[in-house]
């Protein structure tokens, strides 16, 4: 999505200029295209990570971009840029909102610090993953979940693409992507992998809802 930047920031430069778009010189402006599809690339790239300096950056090139569109609109008493200006901060909220909610997910942002030891698991939970058996969790949500073990570096890339979560007897087995990967700065012992669960079959979700309503009913799951 962050690459809609170009139509929007085309159409603001045409309200801007009050220019018709065949009157448009691409010839003349490509170095400022050029530069725009380098800092988008930068930040999609980043965002593709689970950069936290991703976020922030598109948080502010889209701030700036929107503020541009409402001074130039009062400086030129141009009222089509200020109600783009509008539309177009509706828009970005929308968007920043969306981008927070991903990045607060348990595979993105397991609540940990770099100056805390190990995070609090969620009691009774055990994970099965490849040969690595009795893994702990510490959060989970219906998209994602964060793991914890004794992971020795770089193991994250060589993980299986399924695992096995246990809690008094239940199973269920759910198909995961590795997002992130955290290990702690005070104690080696531990490293905490960010999971997305990929499940699309209605079955296997409704096996993962059920599993975490049973969690979220004993007070181990917030809402």
């Amino acid at each position: 999505m962050i690459y809609g930047v170009f139509p929007l920031f085309f159409f603001a430069s045409l309200i801007a200029r009050r220019m018709p778009w065949w009157k448009w010189a691409p010839n003349e402006e490509w170095p400022v295209w050029a530069g725009l599809f380098g800092i988008v690339t930068l930040l999609w790239f980043g965002l593709l990570r689970t950069k936290r300096w991703a976020y922030a950056g598109t948080v502010l090139f889209g701030s700036a971009f929107a503020i541009a569109c409402f001074v130039l609109s009062f400086r030129q008493e141009n009222v089509g840029l200020g109600l783009f200006g509008v539309a177009l901060g509706v828009l970005l909220l929308a968007y920043f909102d969306r981008l927070a909610s991903a990045f607060e997910s348990p595979a993105i942002s397991p609540g940990v610090r770099w100056y805390q030891s190990l995070p609090e698991p969620i009691p009774g939970v055990s994970v099965d993953w490849g040969d690595m058996k009795n893994l702990r969790l510490s959060q989970i949500d219906l998209d994602g979940g964060f793991v914890l073990g004794s992971f020795p570096k770089g193991a994250e890339k060589k993980m299986p693409t399924e695992i096995m979560l246990n809690y008094r007897g239940s199973r269920v087995g759910c198909s995961i992507q590795v997002l992130t990967s955290l290990s702690s700065k005070r104690d080696s012992s531990w490293v905490g992998i960010g999971v997305e669960f990929k499940n699309t079959d209605r079955d296997t979700r409704k096996e993962l809802s059920d599993f975490i309503e049973v969690l979220r009913g004993e007070g181990h799951v917030s809402t």
